[in-house]
């Protein structure tokens, strides 16, 4: 069972390990805020103007010490966090006091293991510096799953019913929550549709006053997946059949539209982002 200071790797493979799993005692590990740079120019001799900010990678400093039982145990240790922390790819690490949310991370430079004064047993603060290239962190499970893991620090609204799967319902609202729009350019929904469509499907985000169409039948047992601006049914892209629109959602409720269609269930899956 994972204690409430406990850090969970989630390695490019999936497993899954608690720190304390393998003699990791976490000292520290607190992520800064979101990281925004502007650049300025004069304009004038008494006014200068700002840039659009633009997002910054985040870096999250980790520090910890490594118990062991004896030397040998020590040595193997520090050869399992290598392993986890010295790769070049990214991978994911939970803080279990907000299990909620998963931070994409990598590892920016090395790092030593050292025993503490010569023990055997405990290892000097070791600081790793992980780098959130994409300077957010994001919701474990998808908003259709949302019922598994919603929690009170994910702001949500408590006076509001939240669905993200609709049955022949030709009107619904999908709540954004977190502090990042779900722009198609940078974390696109996938839209999952199944249903009839005798000529043309339409689907409209009336607050962003954005329309997907897509001009081609369905039936129920085909499965249509929009990734973006780019659709599929059954795993074909049908990119030149829709109206290569895409569609974006803001933060809070978005107010959806959906035509031509009868018999069918529509859901809308994203990751939110904090």
């Amino acid at each position: 069972m994972a204690k409430d200071d406990d850090i969970m790797i989630v390695t490019p493979t999936g497993e899954q390990i608690l720190a304390s799993s393998i003699g990791i005692h976490t000292e520290s590990f607190s992520p800064p805020s979101p990281n925004y740079s502007h650049t300025y120019t004069s304009i004038s001799s008494h006014r200068v103007t700002a840039s659009t900010a633009q997002l910054q990678q985040r870096t999250i400093p980790w520090v910890f010490d490594i118990n062991s039982n004896d030397k040998y145990d020590q040595s193997l240790q520090r050869l399992e966090v290598f392993r986890l922390l010295g790769g070049s790819e990214d991978f994911y690490v939970i803080d279990m006091r907000v299990p909620f949310i998963r931070w994409p991370v990598h590892v920016d430079g090395g790092f030593s293991v050292s025993p503490y004064q010569g023990s055997n047993v405990i290892s000097d603060d070791v600081t790793v510096n992980l780098i959130v290239s994409e300077g957010y962190g994001e919701t474990v499970t998808t908003s259709d799953n949302l019922n598994q893991m919603a929690a009170f620090g994910m702001a949500l609204p408590t006076n509001n019913e939240l669905d993200y799967t609709f049955k022949n319902q030709t009107t619904a609202k999908v709540y954004i929550a977190g502090v990042v729009p779900i722009n198609a350019d940078e974390h696109p929904m996938l839209i999952k549709f199944h249903g009839d469509v005798a000529n043309a499907l339409s689907i409209k985000n009336v607050t962003t006053n954005q329309t997907f169409s897509l001009t081609k039948p369905l039936n129920k047992n085909q499965e249509l997946l929009i990734w973006g601006n780019v659709p599929a049914i059954d795993g074909t892209q049908v990119y030149g059949s829709s109206n290569h629109a895409y569609l974006d959602f803001q933060l809070g409720f978005n107010d959806i539209v959906i035509s031509g269609a009868t018999n069918f269930d529509v859901t809308f899956s994203t990751r939110f982002y904090y």
